[in-house]
């Protein structure tokens, strides 16, 4: 954009890695304006090293678009969704949000766990026959990461979010965003974080509920979040004020 004198705008979806974005080759590379999700967004990047001059607080069209559809959305049956998805309907659906963490232990930053140690733990705590693990893969995540499919454990790469809060007795992940869109359809979500070095945006906002070992995870599992609606209201007219913002700025 620079090279050809155009006008550039990036857009931090998440609340995480803010100056890193822009390194390339040991410098900084910036565009005209950052926009970012909320204050908090803004605040942690400025910590982060970014010139607040740079940052711009309009919300999320993606959050906002969750917000439409779950309060618009007419919830498909349960068994009918199990079935369309291979599914035993007899079995307790136990949702993992996977990622892909093991690469930040090689790169040097260290989140205190990772995906292989988390999936491990809820394999002991949801050892019963009665449960079944249903792995949501990441786009990374190569096939059967956590072991071949059998009765106890099975993958799912793409499903739409609502379908999958629908479908799942439980939701548990670590810190991906996807946490973060089902709380929007959902006040149940889990964060499990054992040894956790960093701290999660959901169980800041108290819109997902946080586990760091398999005692708090048995308390998580009988809780709901009580955050949510005011994390929802700061979605509304994301899309809008993002466009007008984008217009104004090409005059």
């Amino acid at each position: 954009a620079k090279k050809w004198n155009l006008k550039c705008f990036s857009i931090i979806e998440h609340w995480s890695w803010y100056k890193k974005r822009f390194e390339s080759n040991n410098q900084i590379i910036l565009p005209q304006k950052i926009l970012v999700n909320d204050k908090k967004a803004k605040d942690d990047a400025i910590s982060d090293g970014l010139p607040s001059e740079k940052l711009v607080i309009l919300g999320n069209p993606v959050l906002e678009d969750h917000l439409t559809r779950s309060s618009n959305q007419r919830y498909k049956n349960k068994k009918e969704l199990r079935r369309n998805y291979n599914l035993e309907e007899n079995k307790i659906i136990i949702c993992f949000i996977s990622e892909s963490l093991t690469e930040f232990r090689k790169s040097g930053d260290e989140l205190g766990f990772d995906e292989f140690e988390v999936f491990d733990e809820l394999k002991q705590y949801f050892h019963d026959e009665k449960y079944h693990i249903l792995v949501k893969s990441h786009p990374e995540d190569c096939k059967n990461k956590f072991g071949k499919p059998n009765q106890k454990i099975s993958y799912i790469d793409k499903i739409p979010t609502e379908e999958l809060a629908t479908l799942s007795h439980k939701i548990i992940g670590m810190g991906s965003m996807l946490l973060i869109e089902l709380s929007f359809y959902r006040n149940d979500i889990i964060s499990y974080r054992p040894n956790s070095l960093v701290p999660f945006i959901g169980n800041l906002y108290n819109i997902t509920i946080p586990a760091i070992d398999l005692h708090s995870l048995d308390l998580a599992i009988n809780l709901n979040a009580k955050g949510i609606e005011e994390f929802r209201s700061n979605y509304f007219g994301s899309t809008k004020r993002i466009i007008n913002f984008l217009e104004q700025s090409s005059l």
